[in-house]
C-alpha cells in the first residue's frame, strides 16, 4: 500500500470575481520513505497542491487518500500531525515573538500531541538532530539567520513525528551554501527517521540531489513523472524538455 494516493485532486481560487484553476486533475502515489520531487515554473499549481494535501485549502473535487484513511474533507488531529510542512519563507512561518523552543512546544499543544516530560530536553534534541543546539533554545526568529530558521522549522516539524514531509520551496530563499547544508540535513533525517517526502522547488539541479522520482506541473497539471535520473537523461513531454534546456543555458552563463 502507498504511504500517499492523490486521485484526480482538483483545486480553484477566486480572483476578481471569478473562479481560476491552479490544480487540474492530479494523481500521484507515494511510497513509504520515498522522496518526490515536483517541479515546474512560478504559477504552475505547486504550493497550492501542496496545501490541499496540508489540509490548508480545500480541494474542489478528487481524494486525498493517506495510509487508507480519506483526508480530502475531515481528519483526525493524529492524521493531522503525520503530514507536516516546511515553508519556503521561515522568517514568516516562524511566530517572530516566540522564542524557539515555544515555537517547537506550540506544535505539542496545536497537535495534542504527548507532550514530554522533559519538553526542554527534547526540544533540545530536536534541535541538535537539526544542526543547532541548546544555545538556540531561547532566541527569537529575529535572532536566527535564514539557513537557521529554516533548521528550527524542520525541527518544529518534525516534533509531532510525521511520516510525511512536505517541503515548498524550502531552500529557495538561502544562499547556495546554505542550501547545500540544508539539502544535506534533509537526507539525513530521511535515512534516519525513515521519512516521505515531497519536495517542491524551480530549481531541477536541488531536486535531482534529493529526490527518487519527479513530477513536472505546467498549468495545474502534472505531464510528466519519472524515476529521477530518466527524466533528466530522456524527458518525454516538451515542457520537460524546455525546463531542462532553460536550466543547462542557467547553468553554462
Amino acid at each position: 500500500m502507498n504511504l500517499l494516493q492523490v486521485d484526480a485532486l482538483n483545486f480553484s481560487y477566486v480572483r476578481d470575481g471569478r473562479r481560476v484553476p491552479a490544480v487540474k486533475s492530479v494523481s500521484l502515489a507515494i511510497a513509504e520513505e520515498e522522496v518526490l520531487g515536483i517541479v515546474g515554473e512560478s504559477g504552475c499549481g505547486k504550493s497550492s497542491l501542496a496545501r490541499c494535501l496540508v489540509g490548508l485549502s480545500r480541494p474542489d473535487s478528487g481524494r486525498i487518500i493517506m495510509s487508507g484513511a480519506d483526508l480530502t474533507h475531515r481528519r483526525s488531529r493524529e492524521q493531522r500531525r503525520s503530514m507536516q510542512m516546511v515553508f519556503q519563507d521561515p522568517r514568516s512561518s516562524l511566530n517572530p515573538r516566540m522564542s524557539v523552543f515555544e515555537q517547537i512546544e506550540e506544535g505539542w499543544r496545536t497537535h495534542k500531541a504527548i507532550r514530554p516530560e522533559a519538553p526542554r530536553k527534547v526540544a533540545s534534541e530536536l534541535l541538535e538532530r537539526v544542526g543547532l543546539g541548546t544555545a538556540y533554545l531561547d532566541r527569537r526568529p529575529s535572532e536566527l539567520s535564514g539557513g537557521q530558521a529554516q533548521r528550527v522549522s524542520i525541527a518544529r516539524a518534525l516534533a509531532v513525528s510525521p511520516r510525511l514531509l512536505i517541503c515548498d520551496e524550502a531552500v529557495s530563499a538561502l544562499d547556495v551554501s546554505v542550501q547545500t547544508q540544508v539539502l544535506k540535513l534533509l537526507a539525513e533525517i530521511r535515512a534516519e527517521l525513515n521519512l516521505a517526502m515531497i519536495f517542491i522547488s524551480h530549481d531541477l539541479g536541488v531536486v535531482r540531489q534529493i529526490s527518487d522520482r519527479v513530477a513536472v506541473m505546467y498549468r495545474g497539471e502534472i505531464v510528466e513523472m519519472e524515476p529521477v535520473e530518466t527524466l533528466f537523461q530522456n524527458p518525454r513531454h516538451d515542457y520537460s524538455r524546455s525546463l531542462l534546456g532553460s536550466a543547462l543555458d542557467m547553468a553554462n552563463i
